[in-house]
C-alpha cells in the first residue's frame, strides 16, 4: 500500500508549475514576443526588393531573440 505522499507525487510538477504561474508578480505584457515577430515578418515580407526583405527578416530574428532573452532572464 502506497503512502499518501507517494500516491500524489506524480502531480507535484504540475502543482509547482501552477504555483509559480499564479505566484509571479510580473505584469502582463500587451504583446508577446511571438506577436511581435509575426508582425515584424509581415512587414519584412512587404518590402520592395528581395534583399531588403532578407535584411529585415534578419533584424526580426535578432529582435525576437532579444525579446525572448528579456522574457526568460528579465534583463
Amino acid at each position: 500500500m502506497k503512502s499518501r505522499l507517494a500516491k500524489h507525487m506524480p502531480f507535484a510538477p504540475m502543482a509547482l508549475a501552477v504555483a509559480l504561474t499564479v505566484g509571479t508578480s510580473v505584469p502582463a505584457h500587451a504583446e508577446t514576443c511571438w506577436e511581435r515577430v509575426d508582425a515584424c515578418f509581415r512587414r519584412a515580407a512587404a518590402e520592395r526588393t528581395y534583399w531588403q526583405s532578407v535584411i529585415e527578416s534578419l533584424i526580426c530574428e535578432g529582435d525576437f531573440i532579444d525579446c525572448l532573452r528579456h522574457e526568460l532572464v528579465g534583463r
